[in-house]
């Protein structure tokens, strides 16, 4: 009877360790199914917002179609620009485009300029532009030989010969009868 027992006991504690073996696979299949379906839920929800997005900006690429037209000018430059353009020579505006009276005087000389094809082309600087406003101060250097130098009072205009400052001209009435 003793030798039942003795067996009986070693088949308990080998029922107890299968039991929790069992146990253990069973709560690392039920988290690894938890995980599968966490992880289908999340692609499924991307999914939809993937259709959604494309199908909101589908409708739009269509209704703008013709409205995609870019336009590309070069008549404003950038100040960093000035010595290194294309042409042999060519005249850079520099004035501030926000104040008005300055404005409204410079750009019916511009146009004017413009319209009658003169020979050196008119480039135009806006120094109310962030990216131009370091180069205003209070006094010209007519004398810069390259961007970094420039130091622009008011509106000027300055004639380029290849890539070297020709003429420098300030004021509004001058630069109107050097346009004309």
């Amino acid at each position: 009877m003793f030798l039942v027992i003795i067996v009986k006991k070693k088949d308990n504690k080998e029922n107890i360790k299968n039991v929790k073996k069992q146990i253990e696979k069973n709560e690392v299949l039920g988290d690894a199914k938890k995980i599968i379906i966490i992880t289908i839920s999340v692609l499924v929800f991307i999914g939809i917002f993937y259709l959604l997005t494309v199908f909101i900006l589908g409708k739009d690429d269509v209704n703008n179609d013709n409205n995609n037209e870019v336009e590309i000018q070069f008549d404003e430059i950038l100040i960093g620009t000035s010595f290194s353009l294309k042409d042999d020579e060519y005249y850079v505006l520099y004035y501030e485009t926000d104040d008005d009276d300055v404005s409204f005087d410079l750009n019916s000389v511009i146009s004017s300029y413009r319209s009658a094809d003169k020979d050196l082309y008119l480039y135009t600087v806006d120094m109310s532009n962030a990216l131009n406003s370091q180069f205003s101060s209070e006094k010209s250097n007519t004398t810069a030989s390259k961007a970094s130098e420039l130091q622009i009072s008011g509106p000027t205009l300055i004639k380029f010969s290849d890539g070297k400052i020709d003429k420098y001209i300030d004021g509004i009435d001058d630069i109107t009868d050097t346009l004309k």
